[in-house]
């Protein structure tokens, strides 16, 4: 992601983050993001064109966020826990992702950009599914239970955890409760 934007295009996205996380979507404007970073209107509009663009730069942060490693030494459910505790580590570097990350009302009001959440969505199920389904014909992973059921109790066990967090406002740490999540999801799932 960082290659894609220049280093103030990423200050801009990240404050956009953090506006929709603290007062919604509705209160996303230019003016609101060119106070966050303390430079005029005009000038924030020569790093992007429109609102649109910078929610683009935000979906950007969340694939980003959501990439499954291309090549890893971790296998099976070793693999499926590291890429989940690195979200973590990116949602507590920067926890405005988990305020849009989480809720499907933000993009709502823009089609084109709830599609590309959508199929997002859909990807990383389809992901972690056939991680699970490999794991399965390893042995790793228990096999009587279907690949796509485990993606939804990993995903959404997940998802409550982090929304969790958000709603209470940090108060817990976030870390330290998704590796207890993932050990007890390991005795569930894996096979000794």
């Amino acid at each position: 992601m960082t290659d894609l934007y220049t280093k103030r295009q990423l200050q801009i996205i990240y404050a956009a983050v953090e506006l929709i996380a603290a007062e919604g979507m509705q209160n996303l404007t230019m003016k609101h993001i060119a106070a966050a970073i303390q430079v005029t209107e005009p000038a924030l509009y020569r790093h992007f064109k429109s609102k649109q663009e910078i929610l683009l730069g935000v979906i950007s942060l969340i694939r980003q966020n959501g990439k499954v490693p291309e090549k890893s030494d971790k296998s099976g459910w070793d693999l499926i826990e590291c890429i989940m505790l690195t979200r973590i580590a990116s949602y507590t570097a920067i926890p405005g992702l988990t305020a849009i990350i989480f809720s499907e009302e933000i993009f709502s009001g823009d089609n084109s950009l709830s599609e590309q959440i959508k199929t997002l969505m859909q990807k990383t199920q389809e992901k972690f599914k056939q991680l699970i389904l490999v794991a399965q014909q390893s042995g790793s992973i228990r096999q009587d239970i279907q690949a796509e059921q485990i993606s939804l109790l990993v995903i959404g066990s997940f998802r409550f955890l982090v929304t969790q967090w958000h709603l209470f406002k940090h108060d817990f740490d976030l870390n330290d409760r998704a590796v207890t999540l993932f050990r007890d999801l390991r005795k569930l799932l894996v096979v000794s």
